[in-house]
């Protein structure tokens, strides 16, 4: 049950607080994770150079995770912090998507070109974050992976399992023309393919 305020219940002054600052920061056109933490620390954001630098696009995805991911406890039960295989929960850029990337690849039986590489991370942009983990959010997993949203794709506890059920689901049917292509080794940058559409649910079919 959670904690009550005067009747207020802990959860509700947390939404307001967030939307709070959300409205602000959209307003103003400032990074939310900064102006969040400026608030908590008693600084004003308005007078913080870094808070006005690189606004953040927020989807209702990361949202929450955005808005608290520079707070080490609440970041931390968010899944904002570092979770296997040395990278963050939300892999979209970085390294941690270069690997992942690799991984795919190879299990594919595909070659890590830049062609192939460039292609996945693309992917992974199209796709636009989700699953913990799970880059091209894969609906497919084990039974101690939990959901992410109501389609049932997975949050995974590392990076290495987001890549074997992500290979898992490739290999699996529907996907030859995608994996004919990036095992040519010339990516799928400007074609269009019936795989990624069935992959996306009709919602795309191309990726760059």
């Amino acid at each position: 049950m959670a904690d009550r305020v005067q009747g207020v219940s802990g959860i509700g002054v947390a939404a307001i607080f967030a939307g709070g600052i959300l409205a602000w920061s959209a307003v103003k056109g400032y990074r939310l994770t900064k102006v969040t933490q400026d608030v908590l620390s008693g600084k004003d954001p308005s007078k913080d150079p870094a808070a006005a630098k690189n606004a953040l696009t927020v989807t209702p995805g990361g949202l929450f995770t955005g808005l608290f991911s520079g707070i080490p406890v609440i970041g931390s039960l968010l899944g904002g912090g570092n979770s296997g295989s040395g990278s963050t929960a939300s892999v979209t850029s970085g390294p941690g998507l270069q690997n992942f990337a690799k991984a795919v690849l190879g299990g594919i039986g595909a070659p890590a070109t830049q062609a192939n590489i460039n292609s996945i991370v693309q992917w992974a942009h199209r796709e636009g974050g989700g699953g913990a983990n799970n880059p091209l959010n894969t609906t497919l997993g084990p039974p101690s992976a939990t959901n992410f949203n109501s389609v049932g794709v997975k949050n995974f506890a590392n990076l290495s399992m987001g890549a074997t059920y992500t290979v898992r689901t490739l290999l699996g049917g529907g996907y030859s023309d995608v994996l004919a292509a990036l095992r040519g080794g010339n990516g799928l940058c400007g074609r269009s393919f019936g795989g990624l559409s069935t992959w996306s649910g009709g919602g795309y079919s191309s990726i760059c």
